[in-house]
């Protein structure tokens, strides 16, 4: 798939480079594509490169938000989304009074003709570097109301090494994002970002 990540941080450079090992066309778009600070993240990026935040959001099927949210509505008008998988990696610490209930929710309001699908905000970066064997694979939550979009995003979580669960429409973000603000704390309480959410199921 056409993964074009909005940003190049920790999130959006993990995932970067671990779809690409999978086989994933990933371009990075950044304010601005020429500077040398993402040398190492494209060599480290198996076929990838860097385009203007605009480019990118017209490239790519599937568009990862690793943004601050704040810049959001700013990125969204400068390309038709139309259509536009956008999977929701972000969290927040305030909700504004406006909220519709959750950032994901926030965020399809702003591109109402995309697909936005939440996940990968549930667990740190560092988790995020695709298969082990040394590990078992944590379960990655995700919900949203495209059924197409979000078993892409559940494939392209599987990809990173994770065991997708389908969490139901993206009303249900809420919880995921609560999610975060527990696995932020328990990082903060002393347990370090070596953590990780695992569903398990029992028979009766």
């Amino acid at each position: 798939m056409k993964i074009g990540i909005i940003g190049a941080g920790n999130v959006g450079g993990t995932l970067g480079k671990t779809w690409a090992a999978e086989g994933h066309e990933v371009i990075y778009g950044v304010r601005n594509p020429d500077d040398p600070k993402y040398n190492d993240l494209i060599a480290a990026t198996q076929n990838g490169r860097t385009l203007s935040v605009t480019e990118t959001l017209v490239w790519g099927q599937i568009l990862l938000l690793a943004v601050p949210v704040a810049a959001l509505p700013e990125i969204f008008a400068q390309a038709d989304l139309r259509d536009k998988i956008l999977i929701d990696a972000n969290n927040r610490f305030n909700t504004p009074a406006d909220s519709k209930g959750s950032l994901a929710e926030d965020i399809q309001a702003m591109a109402p003709d995309a697909h936005v699908v939440k996940a990968f905000n549930t667990i740190g970066a560092n988790h995020m570097t695709g298969r082990r064997s040394d590990v078992e694979p944590a379960t990655m939550f995700i919900c949203g109301d495209n059924a197409p979009a979000k078993l892409k995003v559940i494939g392209l979580a599987s990809d990173a090494g994770f065991e997708p669960l389908d969490c139901g429409p993206l009303s249900n973000a809420h919880l995921l994002e609560a999610m975060a603000l527990l696995w932020i704390d328990l990082m903060r309480r002393g347990m370090g970002r070596d953590i990780a959410f695992k569903l398990i199921h029992r028979s009766t």
